[in-house]
């Protein structure tokens, strides 16, 4: 039992100096990380773009809001986004039903994707620039218009989307 004191005397000590030499090191369980390297620029990378990145690392503020509307984004960028409504002829339309007696009459359209949509009067419906010019208690007008290269009105029609025939005789 001696001898098991002495050996645990002597080799204590030397285990806990063995121990305090490697703090240098972090403790990985044998794992140790690869050193990152600096990313080497892709050719097409200018300083510039380099210094945009930077700004938006900088200031997380500068960054995409996932909340903020995509329309609204590109609303900003001075360019007219086109409404589902915008997709086909006016004939492949149907009028499903009309809110009238409010302060702005409102139309539930049919689109040929299967939705419905409402729209009201100065809404933009059909491939021909149409407008929705006005709505009645039993229909909808829509003007189309075709516009030359110098954005001059050549044509300009009038077209009436009313409701299905067994809505007008219900009311």
């Amino acid at each position: 039992m001696k001898r098991f004191l002495y050996i645990i005397a002597i080799f204590l000590p030397l285990f806990f100096l063995s121990c305090s030499a490697e703090k240098k090191e972090e403790p990985s369980a044998g794992i140790k990380k690869p050193e990152q390297a600096a990313p080497a620029l892709l050719p097409s990378e200018t300083g510039e773009e380099k210094k945009e990145e930077a700004a938006v690392e900088a200031h997380p503020a500068a960054k995409r809001n996932p909340f903020f509307s995509y329309l609204a984004i590109e609303a900003k960028k001075g360019e007219r986004i086109k409404t589902p409504l915008e997709c086909c002829e006016l004939s492949v339309f149907k009028v499903m039903a009309i809110l009238s007696g409010t302060k702005e009459p409102r139309a539930l359209i049919a689109a040929p994707d299967g939705k419905t949509y409402s729209t009201k009067k100065g809404d933009r419906i059909g491939l021909r620039n149409g407008r929705v010019v006005e709505v009645g208690k039993r229909s909808v007008i829509v003007e189309e218009m075709e516009l030359d290269d110098n954005g001059e009105v050549v044509y300009r029609e009038k077209i009436e989307l009313s409701l299905p025939e067994e809505e007008k005789m219900m009311r």
